[in-house]
């Protein structure tokens, strides 16, 4: 099994790694580079943004050459996977292939806005082990899952939302506050590698996915999203990360 997945503060990621086990291979489409996947079972897990994929992963799957009889997705997300298996699907019919399996798997969300109160946070998680031996119950009988319909409301609604992070919430003007004491730890959270040091100075760059890891990892709350600022009631990354 190999499993091509993104992931920001590490519900994806998490996910992925229960779903390989021992024997499987985890590919991160933030950095990999590989050029071909080929494998019985080929697996997508990523986080839906605002309705639907992030863009990385976007550009990944429509540049990766898939080899598989079997491609499966799950989606991480805090309600909704949107718009997320049309367009995976949609970018697996450009190549001549499909969907074989699509499954979200609800965990805390790490958005600020839409934070998971802590109580649900941990039956949540509490039960992630629980939820990804179901899914690997049904991949290993192969089930097969109707795929949604395409429609244009769930593209629309994306363009929406981003549209009032970005205009309400001041989504990308991104900065440091008094706290920050230019630890570094933040380049590293990174997934997009967006941010940089300069005369040690944390500078934002324009590639962002909103994935929250900065902002939600940072040991000293020194991170701003415009009007959006963590706090321990919000904050939020999935435990494996710090197990790792």
């Amino acid at each position: 099994m190999k499993i091509l997945f993104f992931s920001g503060t590490g519900n994806s990621y998490a996910t992925a790694k229960l779903i390989a086990g021992r024997e499987g291979m985890l590919f991160d489409m933030a950095s990999s580079v590989i050029e071909k996947v080929k494998d019985e079972y080929v697996g997508i897990v990523l986080p839906c943004y605002c309705n639907d994929i992030p863009q990385k992963a976007r550009e990944f799957l429509q540049k990766v050459q898939i080899e598989s009889d079997y491609i499966f997705a799950i989606v991480t997300c805090g309600l909704s996977a949107g718009n997320s298996f049309i367009t995976i699907n949609n970018i697996l019919k450009e190549k001549g292939l499909q969907l074989s399996y699509a499954k979200k798997l609800v965990l805390p969300d790490s958005c600020i806005v839409f934070a998971t109160k802590t109580e649900k946070a941990k039956s949540l998680l509490a039960s992630h082990q629980e939820r990804v031996n179901e899914i690997n119950s049904d991949l290993s009988e192969k089930i097969k899952t109707p795929m949604p319909k395409d429609k244009k409301t769930p593209t629309m609604y994306t363009k929406l939302l981003w549209r009032l992070f970005k205009g309400f919430y001041k989504l990308d003007d991104k900065k440091t506050n008094g706290r920050c004491i230019s630890c570094g730890k933040c380049l590293e959270y990174c997934p997009v590698k967006n941010i940089i040091m300069q005369d040690k100075k944390i500078i934002f760059g324009d590639s962002c996915e909103n994935c929250f890891a900065c902002i939600q990892r940072c040991d000293k709350m020194a991170i701003q999203f415009g009007k959006i600022q963590v706090s321990n009631a919000t904050r939020y990354y999935h435990p494996i990360i710090s197990e790792d």
